[in-house]
């Protein structure tokens, strides 16, 4: 929605603005409520927009956000779709300025594409599902008691040991 696919640009925008508000807002949530709102959108669609979204905002808030990562995680061709997603990204900013100095831009207004630059450059864009997935088995913030974490290391095993029997 962030202009890898092919969706109707008041959709995307609905998606920018969402992502946005749950970018900018995160830390303002009260105890796990920005957990409860996106499992929410998880389990209420079948979009795979929707899923992007919330990878999204777990990638930016990977330390609150374990048990919304653990759904998506279940999906293990989202994480190979989201290794894709970086990739994109990665050039996605250097396009976009190409264009704008080029050609003055998309058939988008400038502010528009301003926004769109903006959002490439925020720190969670260089980052991965594949890479969370590796940061929770490996790193604990303060706050993240040893049992915690070995939790979250067994059910990541669980997982991966799930994927490897689907191999065989």
């Amino acid at each position: 929605y962030r202009g890898t696919g092919n969706i109707p640009d008041l959709v995307a925008s609905v998606l920018m603005a969402l992502e946005k508000f749950f970018l900018e807002t995160a830390d303002k949530f009260k105890d796990n409520q920005l957990e409860l709102w996106l499992i929410y959108l998880l389990k209420n669609t079948s979009s795979p927009a929707i899923y992007s979204l919330v990878s999204s905002i777990v990638i930016a808030n990977k330390d609150k956000l374990f048990n919304v990562a653990i759904i998506i995680f279940q999906i293990k061709e989202f994480i190979l779709f989201d290794n894709e997603r970086l990739i994109f990204d990665r050039g996605h900013n250097s396009q976009l300025t190409v264009l704008q100095n080029m050609f003055g831009g998309m058939h988008h207004s400038k502010e528009h594409q301003d926004e769109r630059i903006e959002a490439s450059k925020e720190k969670h864009r260089s980052e991965s599902l594949e890479g969370l997935f590796l940061y929770y088995q490996m790193f604990r913030r303060d706050g993240t008691d040893e049992a915690e974490a070995k939790d979250r290391q067994e059910r990541l095993w669980k997982l991966l040991d799930k994927y490897y029997e689907e191999l065989s």
